[in-house]
Parts: structure tokens; sequence; C-alpha cells
């Protein structure tokens, strides 16, 4: 079967209200400081001249002039090094208050790890307006590099075309110079091919994206992605959830309490 990847086509974005972006952050205050943490990528350092580490005979002259520093050191550093996106549903089959969740979801996230230097963020949601036409289309609503708004759909409409945003979504983090990279998929239920999402999925892992699920009032999520998935019903559930889904995944991955 032939491999679709999605295009990018136009749906209206509106602007979320001054009082509920402030009434969103009060519900989430403290998802950046949970997350950060979780956050981190391991970054090589090089072998630097210090006073600890594995004495170096190259070194050995600096002592004739009471230079201690003859020992080196290299290893990892713990850093926010990661790319991270946002794969925004918003089909058809989201009602009035899914879609509304799931776009406070989003500018929630997008707030708090904007926050933390290193983390470099993309959202995009699909399907687009003009998809009968086109085929499968995505809507970029925050491209690597830009600046947070908080303009989201306004509107859900559309079939599901989860797997060729996928594809998409694949394509722009390979280009992310980020060493670590998340996919969040916020979806309220199935794909329109669950086969060619689940074959997209494992492309995914296979090329090294960790991948998460949040499903949006309702638990289809979790025959997507079983082992790494959370349904949220309330806004104020997603610092615990989040915190509690990445540490789980991360914790099983590396064989070890964090």
């Amino acid at each position: 079967k032939q491999l679709r990847v999605a295009v990018t086509g136009k749906k209206r974005l509106a602007e979320l209200p001054p009082e509920q972006r402030s009434r969103i952050e009060r519900q989430t205050a403290g998802l950046g400081f949970r997350l950060q943490g979780l956050m981190q990528a391991q970054k090589w350092l090089p072998a630097m001249p210090g006073v600890r580490g594995r004495f170096s005979s190259s070194l050995c002259h600096r002592m004739s002039v009471g230079n201690p520093r003859v020992f080196v050191k290299n290893g990892f550093r713990e850093s926010p090094d990661t790319a991270v996106h946002i794969l925004l549903d918003s089909s058809g089959s989201m009602t009035d208050s899914s879609l509304m969740l799931a776009n406070a979801v989003c500018y929630a996230v997008g707030k708090a790890l904007q926050g933390i230097p290193g983390v470099n963020l993309g959202i995009t949601a699909f399907p687009g307006a003009n998809a009968a036409k086109r085929g499968a289309t995505v809507v970029p609503v925050l491209r690597h590099g830009e600046k947070l708004t908080a303009r989201f759909p306004e509107i859900a409409y559309g079939m599901t075309p989860m797997a060729e945003s996928l594809w998409w979504v694949m394509q722009q983090l390979l280009f992310a110079k980020e060493r670590r990279k998340m996919l969040f998929v916020l979806t309220d239920g199935q794909p329109t091919d669950m086969t060619a999402t689940k074959k997209a999925l494992k492309m995914a892992h296979k090329i090294g994206l960790e991948v998460y699920g949040l499903g949006i009032l309702d638990d289809s999520i979790n025959n997507i992605l079983p082992d790494a998935s959370r349904v949220i019903y309330q806004l104020e559930e997603l610092p615990a959830m989040l915190f509690e889904l990445l540490h789980d995944v991360l914790t099983r991955k590396n064989g070890s309490c964090l």
C-alpha cells in the first residue's frame, strides 16, 4: 500500500479570550516545573582538564608550575535539548467541549514548555479545510522556532487522517536539531485508517521518536498507544497526569526509577 503523507492546508484559527487564557494558566500552575526535569536530554561533554577525574600523563608538565589541573573527565550532561511536537485532532468527531479542552491542553503545555530553555515546540492540527480537494491535510498552528500564540482551531470538522498527519510531523521532527524528540497526539477517537496509523507509529519509534497519547474525553487513545497514553477529562488533571505519563514511560524504558 502506497505511503501517504499529509500536505499543508488551511483552517480558521481563533484567539483564546484573555479570561480563558488566565483561567488555563491558573488551572495548570506548576506544569512547567513538573515537566522540566523530564525534558532533559543527555549531551556528550568532551574531556576537559580539572582537579578530579582520570589522571592524564600528557598534563604532567602542569605540576611543575603548581597547576593541579592534571585530571580529565568526560561523559554526559543533562540538558533540555528536546524538540516537542503536539499533533492536535480537530476532526468532525470532536464536540465543542472536546475541542475546547484540546485547545486548552495545547495552550497549557505550550506555555509550560516554552518557559524551559532548550525546548523547541511545534503544534500542528488536522485536518485542514481543503482536505476534499487535496487529500489529507494538516494545519501548522505553531512552527518550530516560532513564539507561542493563543490561536487554535475554532471549528472541528472532517475525517481523521492521523496516519498521514503523523508522517508529516515526523518529517518536521527529523529536521529538528535537538537530540531528543517527543511527539504528543491529542485525539478524541479512532483514526480513519488504524492499520496505517499503527504503521506510522512503528516507524516513529524506529527512528527514535518518543510518542505519547492524550485522549480528550475519550479512551480510544488506548487502542493506538496502549503503553504510552492517558485520558484527560478536566484541565485541572493535566499537570499531575502528564508528569505521571512521562515518568511511567521513561521509568519502564530505563528499567529503573528516575
